[in-house]
């Protein structure tokens, strides 16, 4: 397969808003987050290090649910509290 086209990213300001945004010259692509291409050593470390994080939490869950499933416990198994912030019967 060829090799995949070097990506273009620049940095702007959003008018509205004021925070910077990246787009790829060469394709229009648009994002808010820094591409990995443009993060120096420290910035990656800390992405890497997130992702880490998320994976594991992720991980975690699944194996708590799966455990969870295999005891016999599903969903219908457990109260969910409908009080609180943001809560409240659908109106008619």
């Amino acid at each position: 397969a060829p090799p995949a086209p070097q990506r273009v990213w620049r940095s702007a300001r959003d008018p509205k808003t004021g925070r910077t945004y990246y787009y790829d010259v060469m394709t229009r692509e648009t994002q808010w987050t820094k591409p990995l291409e443009l993060l120096d050593a420290a910035e990656r470390f800390e992405v890497e290090r997130r992702e880490r994080e998320k994976r594991q939490f992720f991980e975690e869950m699944e194996r708590n649910m799966r455990r969870k499933f295999d005891e016999g416990l599903t969903s219908a198994d457990i109260a969910v509290s409908t009080r609180g912030i943001g809560w409240g019967p659908p109106r008619a």
